[in-house]
Protein backbone atom coordinates (compact mmCIF):
# COMPACT_ATOMS: atom_id res chain seq x y z
CA UNK A 1 0.00 0.00 0.00
CA UNK A 2 1.14 3.43 -0.78
CA UNK A 3 1.61 6.17 1.83
CA UNK A 4 -0.11 3.99 4.65
CA UNK A 5 -0.91 5.25 7.83
CA UNK A 6 -0.20 4.26 10.86
CA UNK A 7 -0.58 5.44 14.48
CA UNK A 8 1.94 5.23 17.31
CA UNK A 9 1.47 6.97 21.21
CA UNK A 10 -1.58 9.40 20.02
CA UNK A 11 0.54 10.65 17.04
CA UNK A 12 0.19 9.62 13.16
CA UNK A 13 2.70 8.55 10.59
CA UNK A 14 2.49 8.08 6.85
CA UNK A 15 4.61 4.59 5.56
CA UNK A 16 5.96 5.40 1.63
CA UNK A 17 5.22 1.37 0.77
CA UNK A 18 3.70 -0.67 3.20
CA UNK A 19 2.98 -4.38 3.68
CA UNK A 20 0.51 -4.08 6.83
CA UNK A 21 -0.25 -7.82 6.85
CA UNK A 22 3.52 -8.48 7.76
CA UNK A 23 4.41 -5.28 9.28
CA UNK A 24 6.89 -4.20 6.96
CA UNK A 25 7.50 -0.89 4.78
CA UNK A 26 9.98 0.61 2.08
CA UNK A 27 11.07 4.32 2.87
CA UNK A 28 11.87 6.05 -0.56
CA UNK A 29 14.67 8.85 0.21
CA UNK A 30 15.13 11.65 -1.99
CA UNK A 31 16.97 15.00 -1.60
CA UNK A 32 14.04 17.02 -2.44
CA UNK A 33 12.15 15.57 0.83
CA UNK A 34 15.75 15.12 2.93
CA UNK A 35 17.77 17.87 2.28
CA UNK A 36 16.29 19.55 5.15
CA UNK A 37 18.17 17.81 8.67
CA UNK A 38 15.09 18.23 10.33
CA UNK A 39 12.96 16.24 7.95
CA UNK A 40 15.45 13.41 7.71
CA UNK A 41 15.18 13.56 11.69
CA UNK A 42 11.70 13.55 11.39
CA UNK A 43 11.81 10.51 9.00
CA UNK A 44 14.39 8.61 11.11
CA UNK A 45 11.88 9.19 14.21
CA UNK A 46 9.07 7.46 12.28
CA UNK A 47 11.32 4.54 11.70
CA UNK A 48 12.04 4.25 15.33
CA UNK A 49 8.08 5.16 16.32
CA UNK A 50 6.97 2.62 13.49
CA UNK A 51 9.47 -0.50 15.31
CA UNK A 52 8.40 0.03 18.50
CA UNK A 53 4.83 -1.71 17.19
CA UNK A 54 6.55 -3.91 14.96
CA UNK A 55 7.30 -2.58 11.61
CA UNK A 56 10.81 -3.74 9.90
CA UNK A 57 11.84 -0.35 8.12
CA UNK A 58 14.23 -0.50 4.91
CA UNK A 59 15.07 2.73 3.05
CA UNK A 60 15.58 3.05 -0.74
CA UNK A 61 17.78 6.23 -0.97
CA UNK A 62 18.11 7.51 -4.47
CA UNK A 63 21.22 6.64 -5.76
CA UNK A 64 19.67 2.94 -5.51
CA UNK A 65 16.93 4.52 -7.18
CA UNK A 66 19.06 6.04 -10.19
CA UNK A 67 22.30 3.19 -10.49
CA UNK A 68 21.00 0.01 -9.27
CA UNK A 69 17.10 -0.35 -8.77
CA UNK A 70 17.02 -3.95 -10.18
CA UNK A 71 19.06 -5.14 -7.19
CA UNK A 72 17.72 -2.81 -4.72
CA UNK A 73 13.96 -4.23 -5.60
CA UNK A 74 15.81 -8.10 -5.72
CA UNK A 75 16.54 -7.36 -1.87
CA UNK A 76 13.66 -6.19 -1.15
CA UNK A 77 12.08 -9.06 -2.19
CA UNK A 78 14.64 -11.30 -0.26
CA UNK A 79 13.53 -9.05 2.68
CA UNK A 80 10.02 -10.03 2.73
CA UNK A 81 10.05 -13.22 2.53
CA UNK A 82 12.32 -13.22 5.38
CA UNK A 83 9.84 -11.12 7.13
CA UNK A 84 6.79 -13.56 6.00
CA UNK A 85 8.59 -16.55 7.48
CA UNK A 86 9.67 -14.40 10.70
CA UNK A 87 5.71 -13.20 10.97
CA UNK A 88 4.20 -16.84 10.33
Amino acid sequence: MVNFPIAVGGRRYQLDLAWPDIRFCVEVDHPYWHDLTIMSNRDKLRDRKAGTIGWYTTRLPEWDIEHGLDEAIADIAVLLDVRRRDVS
